[in-house]
């Protein structure tokens, strides 16, 4: 290499640093597009945040003073046995929500995929419950629900099954819900799982008919293993919508009979509204985020590492 070349490749030539001037120009100017966005978006979401954090240590309601209190509030809610009643209405209302929605939007999206005439039409019908107002959807099923006049009630009774009252029994209620959140959802599920099956290439489902696959095989051994990082999407989003859901719930049941229904995101509306314990629905408000992202960073972790 001669002298000419090593100068040429140690140091920049002028057109090489006309381009990063203009690189730079331009990275420069997005900021001052991008900037007032930001801007609302940090006062319309970090300022109320950090202002809730405050509130948390103060003991306040309506028309009292305020009393910093440290961590009391903390303290209060945790000893309190509605929270952790709320808890567990939690767990049995993300849990149950998460394998019924999943299991119906696997159902549409099998169904979906069998489909080969009138499908766009059929995808438009399947995606109707998702683009309802939550609680336009709570509406339409608490007439569905009705014991006496609902449809429900009127199709068992003439199979002569006897029509229970599901959202006035403590232990149908919290059922009830979530058999109305999957038929919400199960169609955001299948969107996601049809674009997952559209990965797939036809060759592997061509090579194991070629090695004697039954449906059934190829559906355990090659559809569910490929579409597991889509389960996982799935999982992560519907988990977060699950946990603080308050449409359905104020809607359907205002959390009865009693407290069946009562999640702790209700709880945390209940504590902050009807009971006017502003510090303790924000500490219960804290205590949410804190459970959403720390489980939220674990499936999002398991979600890279799967993608990796």
């Amino acid at each position: 290499m001669t002298n000419r070349e090593n100068s040429c490749s140690t140091k920049d030539s002028p057109l090489r640093k006309s381009s990063k001037r203009r690189s730079s120009t331009r990275f420069n100017m997005a900021w001052y597009y991008v900037l007032p966005g930001l801007l609302v978006l940090i006062l319309v979401t970090l300022g109320p945040f950090i202002y809730m954090i405050s509130q948390s240590f103060y003991k306040w309601g309506i028309g009292s003073e305020r009393e910093f209190t440290g961590f009391g509030n903390y303290l209060a809610v945790i000893v309190d046995p509605k929270f952790w009643f709320s808890i567990r209405v939690s767990i049995f209302f993300v849990v149950a929500g998460l394998l019924l929605s999943h299991l119906f939007g696997l159902i549409l999206t099998l169904l979906l995929s069998a489909i080969k005439k009138w499908r766009g039409l059929f995808l438009v019908l399947f995606c109707i419950p998702m683009v309802l107002p939550p609680i336009t959807a709570a509406m339409i099923w608490k007439l569905l629900y009705r014991p006496n006049t609902g449809i429900i009630n009127y199709l068992l009774r003439t199979l002569g099954l006897p029509g229970p009252t599901w959202l006035g029994s403590y232990g149908l209620a919290p059922v009830s819900l979530v058999i109305v959140d999957a038929w919400q959802w199960a169609p955001f599920i299948m969107l996601i799982l049809s674009g997952g099956i559209n990965t797939i290439t036809k060759e592997i489902y061509e090579a194991a008919e070629v090695d004697g696959a039954s449906g059934w095989d190829k559906l355990m051994a090659i559809t569910f293993p490929l579409l597991k990082p889509f389960f996982f999407l799935t999982f992560f989003l519907r988990f977060i919508w699950i946990f603080t859901t308050f449409d359905l719930i104020a809607g359907l049941t205002q959390g009865g009979p009693g407290n069946a229904t009562v999640t702790l995101y209700y709880y945390t509306y209940l504590k902050t509204y009807d009971f006017f314990r502003i510090g303790e629905g924000a500490a219960l408000s804290i205590v949410i985020f804190l459970i959403v992202f720390g489980v939220s960073m674990i499936l999002l972790k398991k979600l890279v590492k799967r993608r990796m």
